[in-house]
């Protein structure tokens, strides 16, 4: 037998899988049905940190894999667990955001915890993008 076209589907989710309201389409479900019977998995990929998709991920019946965070963290959905996860240095972080100001002029940040249960932290001035999330 011929392996399936496709092995892998990756998706993001806001404004990809997601509609505004957080929800998923039918076509979107159903195209999702049609790759998964012809043998494809599939991986979601979002900025969105841990805490702010374990709901949403088990709304979804998502039992996969989910790069979350930016990247920095792998989330197992269906043990609910973070696999693995990467924390950027606070002094780096601090230097780079300095040097970015130095030369753009004020930056709002936000930063999010590490940790399955890390917030994500906003400074006054900066603008969520996606509404639904959670800020602190």
């Amino acid at each position: 037998p011929l392996p399936p076209a496709y092995a892998l589907v990756a998706t993001d989710l806001d404004g990809t899988l997601l509609r505004r309201d957080d929800t998923v389409s039918p076509r979107t479900r159903a195209a999702l049905g049609l790759a998964a019977a012809a043998g494809a998995r599939h991986l979601v990929v979002t900025g969105r940190p841990v805490p702010g998709v374990r709901a949403l991920l088990a709304a979804l019946d998502y039992r996969g894999l989910a790069v979350c965070g930016q990247g920095t963290q792998l989330y197992d959905a269906g043990a609910g667990r973070i696999v693995r996860t990467a924390a950027l240095d606070r002094e780096l972080a601090d230097a780079a955001l300095g040097k970015i100001e130095a030369q753009v002029g004020q930056v709002f940040a936000a930063v999010d915890q590490d940790g399955p249960a890390g917030r994500t932290l906003t400074e006054p001035g900066y603008l969520m993008p996606h509404p639904s999330l959670p800020a602190h």
